[in-house]
């Protein structure tokens, strides 16, 4: 049986599991990752690899190496954010994805607004991380 950590009380736990029995907190995949993970590398099934549906990202990963099969997987990750943002997306397990905030979801949540700052667009760069911000403090 695959095992995990939980990063709040330490405990070994069961793969599968997605909030800790001993502490009560949520420790699912992140719904901020998953979704970056959609927009950005959706098509090569990057968030299928992250919540551990294998088999969905490996059918993604080859159907977007032939020209029909890109055009449905780009149907594919739209359906998929979708799904991300209305909290339907399951991983492996069933279990629904974590809204909890952590330290990487914030990080990349930063960096992805950072670029307007860089390109000296402060005005975009402001409005950008408002509503990241805003999207990310809904959950």
């Amino acid at each position: 049986m695959q095992t995990k950590k939980c990063p709040y009380c330490a405990s070994d736990l069961e793969e599968s599991l997605a909030i800790c029995p001993n502490c009560n907190e949520d420790i699912g995949k992140s719904w901020v990752i998953t979704l970056i993970l959609c927009g950005y590398f959706g098509l090569f099934g990057a968030h299928n690899f992250y919540t551990k549906r294998t088999k969905l990202a490996i059918t993604q990963l080859i159907l977007t190496l032939t020209i029909f099969g890109s055009i449905i997987t780009i149907f594919w990750c739209l359906f998929d954010v979708i799904r991300i943002l209305f909290d339907c997306f399951r991983d492996n397990y069933g279990n629904k994805l974590s809204r909890k905030p952590s330290k990487t979801s914030t990080l990349l949540l930063f960096l992805i607004s950072s670029h307007r700052f860089y390109v000296k667009r402060y005005v975009s760069a402001c409005i950008y991380s408002l509503l990241l911000i805003s999207a990310y403090g809904l959950s």
